[in-house]
């Protein structure tokens, strides 16, 4: 009689996790700071690009020190560094799914955008980003003059 091992899909869930661990230590630089990949939504308009980026624990009154964002007039790039929150005196962590470290995204966009009136703003912990697009980029509708 041979035994089967039973498995449920919380343990198959640990051992989704134990991989996870396994691949992000793989992948952790020499340094000990793991990379981060900040979760972003792009959008478009007919006059703009709006980009939304996850940033969760960044102090508002300094958002500026920590994220970077330069322009081209086609591309966007963010980056910079979310650090792990400091433990209380007292007391070590057990379990820690927050993820902090360095980030850097770069987007290109296919229409060009306008670098000198681009707008941000980070509120409840995101990162809001509004591109205009040139004036060549943008569509328009010709009328058509009967003579």
């Amino acid at each position: 009689m041979s035994m089967l091992k039973w498995s449920t899909p919380l343990d198959e869930l640990s051992e989704m996790n134990l991989l996870r661990r396994e691949l992000d230590h793989l992948f952790t630089p020499v340094s000990g700071q793991t990379a981060l990949n900040p979760p972003i939504d792009v959008a478009e308009s007919e006059g703009y690009y709006r980009v939304r980026m996850s940033l969760p624990g960044l102090p508002t009154q300094n958002v500026g020190e920590h994220v970077q964002l330069e322009a081209t007039p086609k591309t966007l790039n963010i980056s910079g560094e979310v650090h792990a929150p400091e433990p209380q005196p007292g007391e070590k962590t057990l379990f820690s799914q927050v993820r902090h470290g360095k980030f850097n995204k770069q987007l290109s966009f296919q229409d060009g955008i306008d670098a000198e009136t681009i707008e941000a703003s980070y509120e409840a912990g995101i990162l809001q980003i509004t591109l205009p697009k040139t004036s060549v980029a943008r569509k328009r509708n010709i009328e058509i003059q009967v003579k």
